[in-house]
């Protein structure tokens, strides 16, 4: 999900709206919420930064959501992997 560079949401915010749309919801209907799995302040404040690292490269961040895999590559590209299937 790439946004414009400019886009004012918090990366939290359209962290939950990629996850609802995913779920088939509304972000304020998302169950339950991301404060369940990961603190939304902390993910806020890895990518305020605006400067990469020495080697130029943004802050990436992987955790776990109700078994989907959620990715954030630097500010602007969230994606969402759906939970490996089990076999048996």
């Amino acid at each position: 999900m790439s946004r414009n560079r400019h886009d004012t949401r918090s990366v939290s915010y359209r962290v939950v709206e990629k996850l609802a749309e995913h779920e088939g919801t509304t972000s304020t209907n998302l169950e339950p919420p991301l404060h369940s799995a990961i603190d939304p302040d902390a993910i806020d404040a890895l990518f305020r930064t605006r400067n990469a690292n020495a080697d130029g490269v943004a802050p990436s961040l992987e955790f776990e959501y109700e078994g989907y895999t959620v990715r954030i590559d630097g500010p602007t590209e969230i994606t969402i992997e759906d939970p490996a299937p089990v076999i048996v």
